[in-house]
This record gives structure tokens, sequence and C-alpha cells, in this order.
């Protein structure tokens, strides 16, 4: 019983049901193409606006998922941490050199410790093919230095440095608003595309 109910609650963790729900969604669609016009030249380009409105649909409400989780980064509390390593990682990849900024923190909630090496609200690994954009995040923190971070208060073990991010996700929110507007139009028959 306890096995089935950690399933279920699993499943209905906001991303994964997200993701469930896109990945239904590109499936049946795919399906239903393929079902009602296989020959690939038949295909009559409403679908294909279809295709795309679902798309960009999924990914208003992911994007959508994203602010409201970013905007509850402001109920977080913030502690001091110390830092403890703080470098630029190199990787040789096939098309160059990319880079990477570490940084690891050491901090205390109440009497347990944690360490963490998560600079935004989201657990993203920046990497660039410039070494002077990830040397500028490493030169804002040198190992010994005391800085302020924000932690969740439910989950103390998750925290970041740096609050940034919420711009460019309104920026790709309204980039796939105005797709998703502009395939609905086609699909309606309002614009010719």
């Amino acid at each position: 019983m306890t096995d089935t109910k950690n399933k279920l609650q699993y499943f209905f963790k906001p991303k994964n049901l997200i993701r469930a729900i896109v990945i239904l969604a590109v499936i049946t669609i795919l399906i239903f193409i393929n079902s009602k016009f296989p020959d690939e030249e038949n295909i009559p380009k409403i679908y294909y606006f279809i295709f795309v409105m679902v798309l960009s649909g999924a990914g208003i409400l992911f994007l959508f998922y994203l602010t409201i989780r970013y905007l509850l980064t402001y109920k977080w509390e913030t502690a001091d941490a110390l830092v403890l390593e703080s470098r630029v990682r190199k990787y040789d990849d096939s098309e160059g050199m990319l880079y990477e900024f570490y940084i690891n923190y050491r901090y205390k909630v109440g009497i347990k410790e944690y360490i963490s090496d998560r600079i935004y609200p989201f657990k993203t690994k920046t990497k660039s093919s410039f070494e002077s954009l990830v040397s500028e995040v490493v030169g804002r923190y040198h190992q010994g230095q005391y800085v302020k971070i924000f932690y969740n208060p439910k989950h103390p073990e998750i925290s970041f440095l740096e609050r940034k991010g919420l711009k460019y996700i309104i920026i790709f929110q309204i980039f796939i608003s105005l797709i998703f507007i502009l395939m609905f139009l086609a699909v309606c028959g309002v614009i010719e595309l």
C-alpha cells in the first residue's frame, strides 16, 4: 500500500504531471496524424499548425510552472554560507574548449550543516565557450568568503546564491505565447500562413 502511495505522490508532483501531459499530447497527435494521413505529402498544413500549437501550449504550461516555482523562492529564508571552492572547470569538447563555473559553499540551518553548489534558483550547469563569462561569476565568489544564500525552509538542503533568471523565463513565455496565438489564428482561418 505504501509503495503505491509513493508512486502516486511521485506522479502527481507538478513537474512529473506536466511531463506526462506533454508526452501524451505529442504521442496522441503523432498517432492521429499517422492514422489519417500516412503519406507525408498529403498531410494538410492545418495539422502542422495544430502540432505546433499543442507543443507551444505545453511550453506555456511548463514556463508558467517555472515562474510560480521561481516566485515561491521569495518566501525562502537566508543564511550565511562559507565558500569552500570557487573555480572554472574546463572541458575539451568536439567543438572546442568549454568552460563551467563550480562554486560550492557550506551553510548551517539549525544544528545541521549543508553543502551546495547551486548558484541560481534552478539547478543548471552553465557551460560556455567564453571563459570570460564563466570567470565573471567565479570572480564574485572567492574561497573563504562569507556570502548570503537563500534556502528552502521546508527542505534546507536546497539553496542558491543568486536570484536570477526570471526575465529569461518571461521572455520565453512571451515568445512561446506569440507562437501559440499565431498557430491558433492560423487553425481558425483568421490568418493565412
